[in-house]
């Protein structure tokens, strides 16, 4: 897997200096957006870095995402099927690279929004 490979897999973040999205942060939605920008930032500047190295970091990431798809998701609950981030990392249609990405997101939002409802900002992986 290539950078080129990870930045197809972003939604917010495409090689950019620059978060286009905190040019306007008036609305809720673009204080999310940029965020998210910041934090697939964040995933490619990892992954670059640690390419080619024993301890791959998307590799890793990947087979967790896998491990959603594979093994938890015969065990989820009826009442978390209606989850996005539950629906996201499951479905076999979503390259495992995103979900590796919406992962790594997800993680971020809960280390520095605990309180807040990670599904808020996982939404934007399914327009």
């Amino acid at each position: 897997m290539t950078i080129d490979d990870i930045l197809s897999a972003c939604k917010f973040y495409h090689g950019e200096e620059k978060n286009p999205y905190e040019v306007e942060l008036s609305s809720e939605e673009m204080k999310d957006k940029a965020l998210l920008w910041f934090w697939e930032h964040m995933f490619v500047k990892d992954a670059s870095e640690s390419m080619g190295y024993p301890y791959d970091t998307v590799k890793r990431w990947c087979d967790a995402a896998e491990l959603y798809r594979t093994e938890s998701a015969p065990e989820v609950e009826e009442e978390y099927r209606d989850n996005p981030f539950y629906r996201i990392m499951t479905n076999e249609d979503i390259p495992l690279i995103r979900r590796a990405i919406v992962e790594f997101v997800s993680l971020m939002r809960g280390k520095w929004f605990p309180y807040e409802d990670p599904s808020e900002i996982i939404k934007y992986y399914e327009q």
